[in-house]
């Protein structure tokens, strides 16, 4: 199957250069990425759609109901999460969730929206933004399309009912929410590190507490306070101690150790943090 050049208003030089990037290779070749690149140019014409947005939106209760917030949404992965695009929009961030009306003007009345889709809204959208730039490359939209199917679980086919893009919405930057696959690609999905659900009762202590392991645990992830506190939240069936220290020590490391190499728990800190009692409430 051949990706298509988006349809709509774009000028018949965009749509020829994108007709020679797009058929050239098979949608199955379109490399699938983790998180969608973010470089110069895409990123201009992401944020070009922010004109629009703020220019179309009247109630920023409903802001995903307006296409070009949608978008800007969407386009913006990799550099700020929804929540994050909310704030930088001056919207709530509790949101209505988005209407099926919205979601129906971009799927063309499918119950499910496909990448076809979500290109071709993105290129309909900048040909009506004053001052609206077009990607240089299609494949930096497509990108962005297939982390939202990776984080709903739509890897296959890519097309992704109301019910579940409302979700990725709702809750993709929300504690304690992973995706359903870290990548479309199961070769880069093996290569990344796990996503740690934190307890989604939690306001934010455990990240601190992984943060501030990160300054010690070269001395032994059991040697001091920070990171058997940190060892303490991320114990769910979904993570281990292995997959915290992949994300504590830094990437660069070419060993990092796995738990069974640590050193046991010293009895100085288990003592702190008992009070100096020989039994830990």
């Amino acid at each position: 199957m051949y990706q298509h050049a988006p349809t709509g208003n774009c000028p018949s030089q965009c749509h020829l250069g994108l007709i020679g990037l797009t058929t050239a290779l098979p949608s199955s070749l379109v490399a699938k990425q983790v998180s969608p690149p973010v470089d110069g140019p895409s990123s201009t014409s992401c944020l070009s759609l922010r004109n629009s947005c703020n220019a179309t939106t009247v109630d920023l209760n409903n802001f995903y109901n307006y296409t070009s917030c949608f978008l800007l949404t969407a386009c913006l992965q990799g550099a700020a999460t929804p929540v994050q695009v909310l704030s930088e929009s001056q919207a709530p961030a509790t949101q209505l969730r988005l209407t099926e009306s919205a979601f129906f003007a971009m799927s063309n009345e499918n119950s499910y929206m496909t990448q076809q889709n979500y290109v071709d809204a993105y290129y309909r959208e900048i040909s009506i933004t004053p001052g609206g730039t077009y990607p240089d490359d299609v494949s930096i939209i497509t990108a962005q399309w297939d982390t939202i199917a990776a984080w709903t679980g739509f890897c296959d086919t890519e097309n992704i009912p109301y019910e579940n893009l409302a979700d990725w919405l709702e809750y993709s930057g929300a504690t304690g929410v992973c995706p359903a696959v870290m990548s479309s690609s199961a070769t880069v999905a093996a290569s990344i590190i796990l996503c740690v659900l934190q307890p989604t009762t939690d306001n934010g202590s455990c990240a601190e507490m992984v943060s501030q392991c990160q300054l010690w645990v070269t001395q032994g992830l059991f040697r001091n306070e920070y990171c058997v506190l940190a060892s303490f939240c991320y114990r769910d069936e979904w993570s281990n101690t292995d997959v915290l220290l992949l994300h504590e020590y830094p990437s660069y490391v070419p060993q990092i150790p796995t738990t069974i190499q640590e050193e046991r728990l010293s009895e100085a800190v288990f003592y702190n943090m008992t009070g100096g009692a020989t039994s830990m409430t």
